[in-house]
């Protein structure tokens, strides 16, 4: 891509959704978020998906912005 960059790229926030309330919890709605110190669980990944796809999907359909 020869130093372009698509605007709709960027980091996704998924803060809220390990963090709520300001406060980082190992178990979030009666599951293991952590496997270990580095990685979340393959059970906590899969509840992120829907919201992980929404997010990716209001970034690449047509018209949306990148803020």
């Amino acid at each position: 891509m020869s130093g372009s960059r698509d605007p709709r790229l960027g980091v996704l926030d998924l803060t809220r959704y390990f963090c709520p309330d300001g406060t980082c919890r190992p178990v979030i709605g009666g599951v293991l978020a952590y496997r270990d110190s580095h990685h979340i669980s393959w059970v906590y990944a899969h509840t992120l998906a829907p919201f992980l796809g929404d997010a990716i999907e209001a970034r690449v359909a047509p018209g949306a912005s990148s803020g």
